[in-house]
């Protein structure tokens, strides 16, 4: 039985030791700009930074583009070119995001035109926020759950655990 156990080790610390070097092939490794920005019930300015990604096993920072031209309109016709900020940053100065708007970003850099369009919710009324206490793998958490009342004309599903 001894010899069975140190037989059943020794075969598990040489299979634990193996090393593989795996060479990893990046396939269309290219480049890519990459947007983000938000609009929200707040009063303006709103911000979208515009970068590109880096290659492959590079690493370090990710550079800026700061020559694009920045749209910004709503569906009540208000538009604005976005304020170059530096950085890779753009600022809107007139807009204001109003809950029920459709947003359009419209972004022209390097040649290529970039479009999204997205719609703000409406606003969901919280009545009372609770706080759960679980035991999870012998540890307490904490769940909170909104209580709120939903609008039968809308359709909003959450469902947030901390």
């Amino acid at each position: 039985m001894m010899k069975t156990i140190l037989n059943m080790l020794f075969i598990a610390m040489v299979l634990a030791s193996c090393e593989k070097v795996v060479a990893l092939r990046y396939k269309d490794n290219q480049s890519r700009i990459v947007i983000e920005g938000n609009i929200t019930d707040q009063k303006s300015p709103y911000f979208v930074k515009v970068i590109k990604s880096i290659r492959l096993p590079s690493t370090g920072s990710y550079p800026t583009i700061d020559n694009a031209t920045v749209t910004l309109n709503d569906d009540k016709g208000n538009s604005e070119d976005l304020t170059p900020m530096g950085n890779g940053l753009y600022r809107s100065n007139k807009i204001d995001g109003h809950p029920g708007n459709t947003y359009n970003l419209t972004l022209n850099a390097e040649g290529q035109v970039y479009t999204a369009q997205s719609s703000m919710p409406q606003k969901v009324p919280f009545d009372s926020i609770e706080i759960e206490e679980v035991m999870v793998t012998g540890e307490t958490e904490f769940n909170v759950i909104p209580n709120i009342w939903i609008p039968s004309a809308m359709t909003i599903i959450i469902d947030s655990y901390f």
